[in-house]
């Protein structure tokens, strides 16, 4: 007993010699970690496919749809663990985080709190300790280098930002002719906000990109309609372009390719070309493969969602995708005929899958039980047909 009272106050007694800086510690970690927020704004077009859309809207939101703007909060750092939605420009006070809530994870909000109180303690222990090794303050060479480094570790970090963004933006400025469209993403860096809520780095380089495709028929139509595009374009273009050894060197949010017809080798040059993402969206025809898929597992394997569209894709693109374990999207809009609901239950052990979107073809063949099953799961299995702008026939379940 006598020894373990002497470990508690050893443990103890600098935690309380140093209680002052223990408690502002506390209140500057744990005050980010709860309060530090991103802004994310957007519209809703005037119509959308899926009544299911409208019912997962806020209560608050107005009837008036299609006038209406949202936009969204994200707290926490760094792991985001709640949203808060505001409509127009009626927003309420940004810190008062128990309003407008859509959407809540407490694992992330315990996560946050360890983390900051873990800060906290041991920065409170490295001060105490420092200050035990010697009778009074004492500035050593060592001291200088930590201080350096503690300095020099942000402001390269930010630099490094900053570059990346402007080498980016400039390359975006490049190619913009060739029918590529460079724009900052809603999400941020986690290691960046800190830098910018400090300024040291603006918002556009605190976070990700997004790059979209539409290809140029001629001098006076940069921007045609999906119709207008050559949609093969944009594979001989990657190819082209990747061996020339070029790539994008932000983090990037979502590509978004679906307008464009890709095949195996454009696969792999746009993972040369782009080599991270959060979001894919690819469409192809003929030579889009179940090699494609492999190459887009091995080079994205923290993706969030994934869109497919491609007659080729086999019961074998299924497997690969199982190994993309932070994948809470799946769409796939067009694959192999002979893909049947059994097929999907390659997919039924993935961690985070959310949402499974299929052809209407292979959706009418789902049993009300494997609805059910699925459903158990915690995953939404959905008909791709009214996103494709057609009419869904009224199914009638035994």
């Amino acid at each position: 007993m006598n020894q373990l009272r002497q470990w508690t106050w050893l443990i103890l007694a600098p935690l309380w010699r140093w209680k002052w800086l223990l408690l502002v510690c506390l209140l500057i970690t744990l005050g980010y970690g709860l309060l530090s927020h991103g802004s994310i704004s957007s519209s809703l077009p005037p119509t959308y496919p899926s009544s299911s859309y409208f019912s997962a809207l806020p209560s608050f939101y107005p009837s008036s749809y299609p006038s209406a703007s949202l936009a969204d909060y994200t707290h926490g750092w760094p792991y985001e663990y709640e949203r808060r939605t505001f409509v127009d420009s009626k927003f309420p006070q940004p810190w008062r985080i128990w309003t407008n809530v859509t959407n809540f994870e407490f694992r992330k909000l315990l996560a946050n709190l360890a983390i900051a109180i873990g800060v906290s303690l041991a920065f409170t222990y490295l001060v105490a300790w420092r200050v035990s090794q010697a009778s009074r303050w004492q500035f050593r060479i060592g001291d200088l280098l930590a201080l350096t480094v503690v300095i020099a570790a942000p402001l390269g970090l930010a630099r490094y930002l900053d570059s990346n963004f402007r080498a980016d933006q400039e390359y975006a400025r490049s190619i913009d002719a060739d029918g590529w469209r460079f724009r900052v993403d809603r999400n941020s860096l986690w290691y960046a906000r800190p830098l910018r809520d400090l300024g040291m780095v603006s918002d556009e380089a605190s976070r990700l990109i997004s790059i979209s495709y539409s290809a140029p028929t001629g001098p006076n139509t940069s921007y045609p309609t999906p119709a207008q595009a050559d949609p093969k374009r944009a594979a001989a273009w990657l190819i082209a372009h990747a061996d020339r050894g070029e790539r994008i060197r932000q983090p990037i949010g979502t590509i978004d390719l679906e307008r464009s017809v890709l095949n195996d080798r454009s696969i792999a040059a746009l993972a040369r070309w782009a080599p991270t993402s959060e979001e894919l969206l690819v469409g192809g025809e003929a030579e889009f493969t179940d090699q494609a898929t492999a190459t887009i597992v091995a080079a994205w394997p923290r993706l969030t969602r994934l869109v497919l569209h491609s007659p080729q894709l086999t019961a074998a693109s299924l497997r690969s995708i199982t190994a993309l374990s932070q994948l809470r999207d799946l769409e796939l809009f067009e694959y192999s005929p002979h893909i049947t609901p059994a097929d999907l239950e390659l997919l039924a052990d993935m961690p985070n899958l959310h949402t499974l979107m299929v052809p209407h073809s292979l959706y009418v063949q789902i049993t009300p039980q494997q609805h059910a099953a699925w459903e158990a799961r915690s995953v939404n299995v959905r008909d791709a047909q009214p996103w494709l702008g057609e009419e869904t026939p009224v199914r009638h379940l035994p």
